[in-house]
């Protein structure tokens, strides 16, 4: 029992030590990002009816650091500004599943090719969404009026600016990501404790598609959260593409967001959302595997790290993720 606590702690700081690098610097870059790309910008270009709002609603969403949770709202206020469905469903799914903090981990930790594979993904599943939702849902029409969109200009004041930044990026935006981190950690740790090999199980590529896909769906995982989790999945067995499966379907569908789209948006769109998801994710994981396969993976298995700057980072991610479970425990 104490090797297995063992094993599991081990499993844990190295985790830590394999992503906190690269989060704590994806953070800081979705905070500049957020400084110089305020929500009104969004919304004046995002906030339209048209087949050019569905590509446009791609370029915004791929980037953008907000978790499906975060999303919903966002999407609801587009809605209500005059956006299409089209366009509010592709930037539902391109926004969770990827964020240029995710992008930059992801790439640290799976490589290139791998990283390149998920924004395509992405991108692919978004426009194949917006296309449907152009064909098959009815929008009612309206006249709308177009907001005159008046950006706040903000003094130039360096020290003001750092402070925004670092106030966006490990308090607004890391406040919500410190449960799921956690727990995407601590699942990550504890499925690279079982002691098999899945694939000499399960051999057949779609049945590992199918399982990763039933974990998936209904759970709710941020995109960070997702790639210990993916991580863990590919060092017991399962295949580079069934990892992009889990690090697609994770951060783009739960209980939650699927509830919020029925009830806002109607069931076909509902429809589209999933099959979307669910179809594109199939194909380029099938793609990953048939055509790459595992040289197309940085690495599959967490080391243990020797004791050098990544430990430091390690460390304050983890009082991070403290910090703020006991700001939220005490409200």
């Amino acid at each position: 029992m104490l090797q297995i606590v063992y094993k599991f702690l081990l499993n844990f700081w190295n985790f830590l030590n394999e992503l906190a690098v690269y989060i704590i610097i994806g953070l800081l870059i979705a905070g500049i990002l957020k400084y110089f790309l305020p929500d009104d910008f969004i919304r004046k270009h995002l906030g339209s009816s048209t087949s050019l709002s569905v590509i446009k609603s791609v370029l915004f969403g791929i980037p953008l650091p907000i978790c499906s949770c975060s999303v919903i709202p966002i999407g609801v206020s587009l809605k209500k500004s005059g956006a299409s469905s089209a366009s509010v469903l592709s930037f539902l799914i391109a926004t969770p599943v990827t964020g240029i903090d995710s992008i930059f981990v992801t790439y640290a930790v799976f490589g290139g090719i791998f990283t390149a594979f998920r924004v395509l993904s992405s991108v692919f599943i978004s426009l194949f969404a917006g296309i449907l939702g152009n064909i098959f849902i009815k929008e009612n029409e309206e006249v709308k009026e177009k907001r005159k969109v008046k950006r706040k200009i903000k003094k130039k004041n360096l020290k003001n600016a750092i402070k925004e930044i670092i106030n966006y990026s490990f308090n607004e935006l890391f406040s919500p990501l410190a449960k799921p981190l956690l727990y995407g950690i601590i699942l990550g740790a504890i499925i690279s404790l079982i002691p098999i090999d899945i694939s000499s199980y399960v051999d057949n590529l779609f049945l590992q598609y199918i399982l990763v896909l039933l974990l998936s769906v209904p759970i709710y995982v941020c995109s960070i959260s997702s790639i210990p989790i993916a991580l863990s999945l590919i060092s017991i067995g399962f295949s580079p593409g069934s990892a992009l499966i889990f690090l697609t379907t994770g951060p783009a569908t739960n209980i939650v967001t699927m509830t919020t789209i029925y009830e806002i948006f109607g069931k076909k769109a509902l429809a589209i959302y999933l099959s979307s998801i669910i179809i594109g994710s199939f194909l380029f994981a099938f793609l990953f595997d048939y055509l790459i396969g595992d040289i197309g993976v940085k690495t599959a298995i967490i080391t243990p790290h020797h004791l050098h700057i990544s430990e430091i980072f390690a460390l304050i991610l983890l009082i991070l993720i403290i910090y703020h479970l006991i700001k939220q425990w005490k409200k």
